[in-house]
Parts: structure tokens; C-alpha cells; sequence
């Protein structure tokens, strides 16, 4: 229940860069280039490496099948928002959030993890409209 600071900094982190791209990305979808890859793509890249490594026999107190519910109940938001910028930070705060209310929250592998497991189609829609591959670059 107790969240540590490194785990604070990282959420918080996460948001300031999804907010900064928000604030800098095209408002006009067109004028974006399917082929060039995102410049969060880039930065976000090296992160995942370090959090998969680190402890993964923490689990959480949240089951898969609740996990699922609850991203299911999502798309229907995510899918009106129509950018994956600002999908991203909808799933970003709002996962967290509804974490925070269930305990403590876990990394992003382990909820690669329990979709993989419960709900692969709910998680990829999700991860597609946010335009990421994993939940572990929140």
C-alpha cells in the first residue's frame, strides 16, 4: 500500500513527458508521417530495459480478470479521444488511478503480463491506441 519515492518519480515522470509531447505534437494528424517512428519511441526505449530487470516477482493484488474489466471499460474514451498522444495520457493517469485505488501499483511488465494472460485483445487495442508496444514504457 506504501508507494516509494522511485515509484512516485516514475509516474510522474511518465506524465511530465506524455504532457510535453501532447503540448508539441501536430494537431493536424495528416501532417504527421506514418514511416518516421515517434520521438517518444526513442527515449522511451532504454526504460523498459531497466524495469524489466528490476524486481519482477513483485506482483500486485489485482487479478487479471479485474484488470481486464476495467481496461475494457476504457476503450470505448480512448477510442473518441482520436490521438494516441493524448490516449496515452488518459491511460496513463487513469491506470495509475485505478491502481492506486486497488493497492500498489505494479510495473508495466506485469501488466503486459496479466493481459497477455486474461485479455490479449483488450490489451493490444489499448496499447494501439495509445500508440505504444507495452505498458512497460508508461
Amino acid at each position: 500500500m506504501a508507494h516509494t519515492g522511485t515509484n512516485w518519480s516514475l509516474w510522474s515522470l511518465a506524465l511530465g513527458g506524455v504532457l510535453c509531447l501532447a503540448g508539441c505534437s501536430s494537431a493536424d494528424p495528416a501532417e504527421e508521417s506514418p514511416s518516421a517512428p515517434p520521438a517518444a519511441e526513442s527515449a522511451e526505449s532504454a526504460p523498459p530495459t531497466a524495469e524489466e530487470s528490476a524486481t519482477p516477482e513483485a506482483e500486485s493484488s489485482v487479478s487479471g480478470a479485474d484488470l481486464c474489466e476495467y481496461l475494457a471499460g476504457q476503450l470505448p474514451q480512448l477510442r473518441e479521444i482520436g490521438s494516441e498522444v493524448g490516449a496515452m495520457a488518459n491511460v496513463t493517469v487513469n491506470l495509475y488511478s485505478w491502481y492506486e485505488d486497488q493497492g500498489e501499483v505494479p510495473d508495466g511488465t506485469e501488466i503486459d503480463t496479466l493481459t497477455a494472460q486474461e485479455c490479449p485483445e483488450v490489451g493490444t487495442e489499448v496499447l494501439t491506441l495509445a500508440g505504444m508496444e507495452s505498458f512497460a514504457t508508461l
